[in-house]
């Protein structure tokens, strides 16, 4: 694995080649990973441990991790891709978010 970094409880920034496709995963009981947020993540937030957010190059997406689990489907615990306008208006004005680099 080319870089791998906790970012809350079980979730992890990790990416297999290069660091230009980190991605957002869960870590299984067994020691693998489970992808939820796609690759090339260009920031993240972690509000109480509840919520993930993500910048990407292909959009924003927001992470409910209360209702994960290693056998959830991505479509219900995932919410995007979302353009700039829609994630500012329905998430980033509700929580003050401030997205971390992931460098």
């Amino acid at each position: 694995m080319a870089y791998e970094k906790q970012i809350s409880g079980r979730y992890y920034l990790i990416a297999t080649d290069t660091k230009e496709q980190l991605d957002i995963s869960r870590k299984l009981e067994n020691g693998g990973y489970i992808g939820r947020i796609p690759a090339r993540v260009q920031g993240y937030a972690v509000i109480n441990d509840t919520l993930i957010f993500a910048r990407t190059t292909g959009g924003y997406y927001v992470l409910n991790t209360v209702h994960d689990h290693d056998f959830a489907e991505v479509k219900d615990v995932v919410i995007g891709p979302l353009d700039r306008a829609t994630f500012i208006h329905d998430w980033s004005n509700k929580y003050s978010i401030k997205f971390i680099s992931p460098e």
